[in-house]
């Protein structure tokens, strides 16, 4: 609190929407008493909420009555003191490589959207899909062989997606294999309000603990089955378990390196392999241009909230004119852009550094396209210019 009583008086404070679903989320922890542990006695539980619950409502109270009323409506960081200069070092620090400037990656942003767009449209044209564009996303959104049943079903497809991967991509493009098992999950209920659609959790050094992939079952019906075979190769193999597994277990890669890897790296890496996917169906490609949209978007909407000063509208309505997204979907994550400014642009500016990789080392030296996973993967999530320096890329 007094870190936040020194914001007011530097008007360096939250965004008011902001704060108001920060007020609703400690409510939820109040209400629902989610510090608690199901499995813990009746004892440990009461211990827990002795020290849980004053916190969280003196918290609360000060929320309510002096921060929320100080905090300001607009969202973005240029609105701040010294804002605009602070995201452009935050922009440094999650790409990591020293040229790009805010409106090269802006309009970067821009050309992928309306080039996925296309691709898009495309795949309705493939379909024999005559209407708007709109019209065919409410099409596959209300598919019933798109939904799914119930959440064991849920689990069940993105199981089985992983082992068709296992079979039959793993061994055709990569030589190292990983100890470390893969759970598939629920996203916990008290959490699944404020969560994303998925996240993954990797295993630990010692190798007692399993990677976990998330899935959020808030609302199914918000859930296809098109993102399954695109989702499944950016959470788990080859994308995040795979990649963090292999760091976990190597002898090799220093620790230093092992605890703080790239974001640009991490993330550019799960989205490549995005592309690795076999994509049988033209629905299933789909799925895969969906998920790539909404990383596009996040070039465009995070430089535009942050460094151009859109507002919450500019920024939902462009979501709205190119995303598959519902309106709740959209919501979630322009919060998720307001509140963590630059860590979506991790995405594509490490895939576009990892695909000019694959370029100059596969398709214009002729080499293996196993190889290339080997050398892009051995030494762990490095920041991107030095990953350009080691395939001779400026």
């Amino acid at each position: 609190i007094s870190k936040m009583q020194h914001g007011i008086e530097k008007k360096y404070v939250l965004p008011k929407i902001i704060c108001q679903k920060l007020i609703s989320q400690l409510e939820d922890i109040l209400k629902h008493k989610s510090y608690h542990n199901k499995k813990g006695s009746k004892e440990f539980n009461e211990s827990i909420e002795e020290l849980f619950k004053p916190s969280i409502k003196k918290l609360l109270s000060f929320l309510k009555k002096v921060y929320l009323p100080k905090c300001r409506k607009t969202i973005g960081m240029l609105h701040l003191p010294n804002g605009k200069e602070e995201y452009e070092f935050l922009v440094k620090q999650s790409i990591s490589f020293k040229n790009g400037s805010i409106d090269e990656i802006h309009g970067f942003g821009i050309l992928e959207v309306k080039r996925i767009s296309k691709m898009m449209e495309m795949i309705m044209k493939d379909m024999g899909f005559e209407g708007t564009k709109k019209e065919f996303f409410n099409f596959i959104r209300n598919r019933k062989d798109l939904q799914f049943k119930n959440k064991s079903e849920m689990i069940r497809e993105y199981k089985k997606m992983y082992k068709k991967i296992d079979e039959e991509i793993m061994p055709k493009l990569f030589s190292e294999k990983i100890k470390t098992p893969c759970e598939i999950l629920r996203v916990p209920e008290f959490n699944e309000e404020y969560s994303a659609e998925a996240y993954y959790m990797d295993g630990d050094w010692a190798g007692k603990r399993p990677g976990r992939f998330y899935l959020n079952m808030r609302d199914i019906s918000q859930n296809s089955k098109i993102e399954i075979e695109s989702l499944t190769l950016h959470e788990t193999i080859p994308g995040h378990h795979f990649q963090l597994s292999l760091v976990n277990e190597s002898k090799k890669i220093p620790k230093f390196l092992k605890l703080f890897g790239s974001e640009a790296y991490l993330e550019g890496w799960a989205l490549y392999c995005e592309n690795l996917g076999n994509y049988d169906t033209p629905e299933s490609y789909f799925g895969k241009l969906v998920l790539e949209m909404i990383r596009a978007l996040r070039l465009v909407i995070d430089t535009g909230i942050h460094y151009y000063g859109w507002s919450y509208q500019k920024c939902f309505n462009y979501i709205k004119k190119y995303g598959f997204d519902t309106d709740e979907q959209i919501d979630q994550q322009i919060i998720r852009y307001i509140c963590i400014p630059t860590q979506a642009l991790a995405y594509k500016m490490g895939e576009k550094c990892i695909i000019e990789c694959f370029k100059k080392y596969v398709r214009d030296s002729g080499k293996d396209i196993k190889e290339f996973h080997t050398k892009i993967l051995e030494d762990g999530a490095i920041p991107l210019f030095i990953l350009r320096e080691k395939f001779g890329l400026k």
